[in-house]
């Protein structure tokens, strides 16, 4: 049976790839040939999209097992065998892609890979000299896996895992219009244990935490385009105007608008 892989990055062309290769039924890691289960996977391996495996792979190794992140590695290295051997530079381009994505992982999650690995660790680097993609692949896996262990340890503190679960979602989903029942629901838990959690373990509230996150992204906004504030404060969640220009002179002193003049009077000043 031959399927198609499509190696595709979010919203670029860089990583285009496309491949034709015969479905393996079974994989090897260290030596011991292990059979092919499509159960163990969350989607067909027909389209087996970068994006897909930046997201598996990151959300195996900050939640789940040693065993399940195993399970991982190995799809992960069944859709790279779909590129051809003599083929190490789109191999590594895809490799890199999964290595930055780690990174940031582990660094939303308040973490550095210094942290982590016990020493410092440049993986890019390392990425760019290995001269195959099974050289490649083994040291992705040693990095994935001590991670994974070192996530372990922590997740004994439940509330850790669900403070960092929260900040996660405010992180990706801030420009959309939520609140804290939706996640208090997505949780499980009640706004009040949240609220609670949070204060204890960042000091700000649910609220605070998410309108800190869009302020942020507003003043990116207000400084690198000439959208207005009317449209700034939609990219960043609000569906009100004047709450978002409520909360950001509570945040920063200024309106959204006198903020964006001080900029243009800076960047002349510097001229």
């Amino acid at each position: 049976m031959t399927r198609t892989y499509h190696f595709l990055n979010k919203g670029t062309t860089f990583y285009n790839l496309n491949y034709v290769a015969r479905m393996p039924t079974t994989a090897s890691r260290n030596g011991e040939s292990l059979p092919f289960d499509d159960r163990n996977t969350h989607k067909s391996y027909e389209y087996a999209t970068l994006f897909e495996l930046e997201e598996r792979l990151c959300s195996t190794i900050m939640r789940s097992t040693v065993k399940k992140l195993q399970s991982t590695l190995d799809y992960i290295k069944l859709c790279m065998d779909a590129i051809q051997p003599e083929d190490t530079s789109a191999a590594r381009r895809v490799y890199l892609h999964l290595t930055h994505a780690i990174i940031r992982t582990v660094y939303k999650a308040g973490f550095t890979l210094r942290d982590m690995m016990e020493c410092d660790i440049d993986p890019c680097a390392s990425v760019e000299q290995f001269a195959t993609k099974q050289e490649i692949h083994r040291y992705l896996e040693e990095i994935c896996l001590h991670i994974c262990k070192h996530m372990l340890a922590l997740r004994v503190d439940k509330n850790q895992r669900i403070v960092w679960e929260i900040k996660s979602y405010i992180d990706e989903h801030f420009n959309q219009d939520f609140g804290l029942e939706h996640v208090s629901e997505l949780m499980k838990c009640s706004s009040t244990y949240i609220n609670r959690l949070l204060k204890q373990y960042t000091g700000s509230t649910f609220y605070n935490l998410l309108t800190a996150r869009r302020i942020v992204s507003s003043k990116q906004l207000l400084s690198l385009n000439d959208w207005t504030v009317c449209q700034i404060s939609n990219k960043v969640g609000y569906n009100n105007v004047h709450s978002f220009i409520r909360a950001f002179k509570r945040s920063e002193g200024i309106t959204p608008g006198q903020y964006r003049d001080l900029l243009l009077y800076n960047a002349l000043e510097l001229e």
